[in-house]
């Protein structure tokens, strides 16, 4: 039971059920695990609230000002995203740790590119538009292109002096780098590694999170509570503190240039 443990919804009192019956004294983090898991139980409980006072949605007449009323687009965006994410975490761990490589294959194209369509096509078809247009797949504006190639150079040393500061606030421990990271992908053949870490992301992530995620909530919210969404959520699906910071900056600036160029 860690303090990061501690703060985790259900996670957290089943850990410190767990010690205290072991016996093991550590009764400050039980005290944390106990008020972490009454906040949190304290915000679902204030969320439940406010989504059964549908009262004024219920009175709406037309369903375009109901679903309005209810957010209806960005909340159930939002449930197939963090759905995605939790199968993630606990199939793609699991592929992943019995093999890199095929495991995180399966993991994009089985698990998040599925969700993802599967999202989509539930907002695409409240919107009454096609699966292509909510997921940003329309033609891109020459000039758009050129300043989406244009960052490119400029994330990568942006990036690079983001995990630097984040290095000495939170660095990496003993052992933990790019190599242990990525382990057996750093032994394939050059056309393997772009497959596996540009191209397939460049597919399943984004069709996830810039493309159903963000189709879902920019109908809801304005640009800057969508990035903002967009980007912790992006994230976290790395299952990484220490590279929250550069993947969420990453996520936030391309969800910023899909919606400024109204294209995936």
């Amino acid at each position: 039971l860690l303090w990061s443990a501690a703060c985790t919804p259900l996670a957290g009192s089943a850990l410190a059920v767990r010690e205290t019956l072991a016996g093991s004294g550590l009764s400050w983090l039980v005290a944390t695990a106990c008020a972490a898991q009454l906040a949190w139980a304290w915000l679902f409980v204030r969320r439940v609230g406010r989504l059964l006072d549908g009262e004024r949605a219920l009175a709406a007449g037309d369903e375009e000002r109901e679903a309005a009323a209810r957010a209806v687009q960005s909340r159930r965006a939002l449930r197939w995203t963090m759905g995605a994410i939790f199968a993630l975490y606990v199939v793609g761990g699991a592929l992943q740790a019995w093999n890199l490589v095929l495991g995180l294959a399966l993991t994009l194209w089985g698990i998040a590119l599925p969700l993802a369509l599967l999202s989509a096509r539930g907002t695409a078809r409240r919107a009454r538009e096609s699966l292509g247009q909510t997921l940003g797949l329309t033609r891109v504006a020459p000039f758009a292109l050129l300043g989406a190639l244009l960052l490119a150079p400029a994330l990568a040393l942006g990036a690079g002096e983001l995990f630097a500061l984040q290095q000495r606030i939170l660095p990496l421990p003993d052992g933990y780098n790019a190599e242990s990271m990525l382990g057996a992908l750093l032994t394939l053949p050059l056309w393997a590694k772009l497959f596996l870490i540009a191209i397939t992301p460049a597919i399943c992530e984004e069709l996830l999170f810039r493309g159903a995620l963000l189709s879902g909530l920019r109908r809801d919210h304005g640009w800057w509570r969508t990035t903002l969404i967009v980007a912790v959520l992006f994230g976290l699906v790395h299952a990484s503190i220490y590279r929250f910071l550069p993947t969420g900056l990453l996520g936030a600036i391309l969800a910023m240039t899909t919606l400024s160029s109204r294209s995936l």
